[in-house]
């Protein structure tokens, strides 16, 4: 597997990869392998996580700058005590601030905002600065302590 570069800085991980589709693959399996094997998460929230990252850079790659010439997406994991949140940055430039739409049942795209609202316990827009974006969070298992 072909990832940008990954960065660990105050406890999160961070990939940037070419504004491409093929990103959306690369950045589903990046997050996926950190949040089980570096984080130790369950493999049903890496599973959430693999569908939700590869939803929101896609739209990313196509909706916004980052699907340019030179452009790229970059994935975030914030792990927490009960929770990982996920952001993934792109280059801005979109028509409209990302939400979900009603898709019509033979509808082949317009179903990836709707899907991570369905799944995390949040989401949202980021527009912090020079940052743009989506966010989502995904509540964690939070290991019993024998007793």
């Amino acid at each position: 597997m072909t990832t940008g570069p990954i960065h660990l800085h105050s406890g999160v991980f961070r990939c940037s990869l070419p504004g491409e589709l093929t990103a959306a693959a690369q950045a589903r399996d990046w997050a996926a392998a950190t949040l089980t094997a570096r984080l130790g998460l369950a493999s049903e929230t890496a599973e959430t996580a693999k569908l939700l990252v590869s939803e929101t850079v896609t739209n990313a790659v196509l909706h916004t700058l980052s699907g340019c010439p030179g452009g790229s997406v970059t994935v975030e994991i914030h792990p927490g005590p009960a929770s990982v949140r996920i952001e993934v940055h792109d280059a801005g430039g979109a028509a409209t601030a990302p939400r979900p739409v009603l898709a019509a049942p033979d509808a082949v795209h317009g179903r990836g905002l709707a899907l991570v609202a369905a799944l995390a316990s949040e989401w949202g827009p980021l527009v912090h600065g020079r940052v743009r974006g989506v966010y989502f969070t995904l509540r964690t298992r939070i290991p019993r302590e024998d007793r």
